[in-house]
């Protein structure tokens, strides 16, 4: 099933890294939250179903790696979604 969203993000991808355009968009952090931020208990099925997407990859790392958004999964209020 990813490998149906990575061949439809490289389809609209012009920038390495990025889903559209060059800068973070709502689609990046969407990415970000389906591959790097759901429950520990399925992170390593994730990370199975993830890894002949490189470009998936790629954005999750990306945004995982942003300032702000390290500091909001850091610091964001408790909740069970």
């Amino acid at each position: 099933m990813l490998s149906k969203v990575e061949k439809a993000v490289q389809l609209n991808s012009v920038t390495d890294g990025y889903s559209v355009g060059k800068d973070n968009s709502y689609a990046d952090v969407s990415i970000f939250s389906l591959i790097r931020d759901c429950g520990a208990g399925d992170q390593e099925d994730m990370i199975k179903a993830v890894k002949d997407c490189s470009l998936l990859s790629t954005i999750a790392s990306r945004i995982a790696n942003d300032e702000n958004v390290a500091k909001w999964i850091k610091n964001r209020p408790f909740s069970n979604f």
